[in-house]
């Protein structure tokens, strides 16, 4: 099984992840590391591709890519993750803007979660830090719209951040077909 999880930044991506790392669906990263991706949960090679694919050699949390490139390093990285597990996930917020790429090298019965965040949680999340203003607001808001509509004409499940952390891990047992642990931890969301 491998699964792929997108969504635009602080929509629940990591939380999805720790859920089904958790329930021994390999998201863990190929090595301890300092520096990017900060993230538990992403496996730097499968991040510098997609980095890679739309032209960026550091994320920028607020990123809005003009051009997106296929890559010859997707086949490598997918076969390789393949033979270190049989059950793996993926998940990075640029994978929204280059899944329709990974897609086609991918296995067919792989699964793609995309999760979304209201407006208002994500204004409550980002107004808390210094700097946010009314242009950072709209940006925001654009760059949210992107995601959304890509995950939208995929046409993959979609879970509401909300819903997720009321609910718990019961909105993805519904996608994955199987039990999985609440290790939900409020304070963090």
């Amino acid at each position: 099984m491998i699964i792929m999880i997108m969504g635009f930044s602080k929509s629940g991506t990591t939380l999805a992840a720790r859920t089904l790392d958790a329930a021994g669906i390999n998201f863990r990263p190929e090595k301890k590391r300092a520096g990017y991706p900060s993230c538990l949960y992403e496996n730097l090679n499968g991040c510098q591709i997609c980095m890679e694919q739309i032209g960026i050699n550091k994320k920028q949390s607020l990123y809005y890519p003009e051009k997106i490139k296929d890559s010859k390093k997707i086949v490598p990285y997918i076969n390789m993750r393949s033979k270190q597990d049989r059950e793996w996930g993926f998940k990075f917020p640029y994978l929204t803007f280059v899944y329709n790429i990974w897609k086609k090298y991918l296995s067919k019965d792989h699964i793609a979660i995309g999760l979304k965040r209201s407006r208002e949680g994500l204004f409550r999340y980002y107004s808390r830090h210094s700097g946010y203003t009314k242009e950072k607001q709209q940006l925001i808001l654009k760059i949210q719209k992107h995601h959304n509509d890509l995950m939208d004409s995929y046409g993959i499940p979609i879970i509401q951040f909300e819903e997720f952390i009321d609910k718990g891990p019961t909105v993805l047992e519904k996608i994955i077909g199987r039990k999985l642990p609440d290790v939900r931890d409020g304070g963090k969301h």
